[in-house]
């Protein structure tokens, strides 16, 4: 199953999300209820193994942290595949990502050293987009 860890964005926050979105004219914009601020993508894993993650995340002790967003951004290079608001780095966010990875592997989890692009998506392009 893919899977993602990810904090549901406060009830301000999204819906001022959700009307940056409006504005939008291209892209399938990411439904207003699934707005969220994604921390560690976890690929394809096992139920059993997700259910032992979630058992070792429930264990973290996680200090709270100031959501500041950062602009825009895409990610997919010369085809982008989404639009994203970048989320500023805070520290105590950081150390949550950090925590969040730690666990994955602790329950087993083999997960790509990637950098950590802090964000919440907020459109998809179609694969066939081509450059105006």
């Amino acid at each position: 199953m893919r899977a993602f860890l990810a904090i549901d964005l406060p009830e301000d926050l999204r819906a001022q999300v959700a009307a940056l979105q409006a504005g939008l004219r291209a892209g399938r914009p990411v439904p207003e209820e699934n707005l969220h601020l994604t921390l560690a993508f976890l690929d394809d894993q096992p139920q059993a193994m997700l259910v032992a993650l979630h058992e070792a995340l429930n264990a973290l002790d996680c200090p709270g942290f100031d959501l500041e967003l950062a602009g825009l951004d895409l990610f997919g290079g010369k085809r982008p595949r989404l639009l994203y608001l970048r989320v500023k780095p805070a520290p105590a966010l950081l150390a949550l990502h950090r925590s969040l990875k730690e666990a994955a592997r602790r329950v087993g989890m083999d997960l790509p050293r990637t950098r950590f692009r802090p964000h919440v998506t907020l459109a998809r392009f179609r694969h066939d987009m081509t450059e105006p």
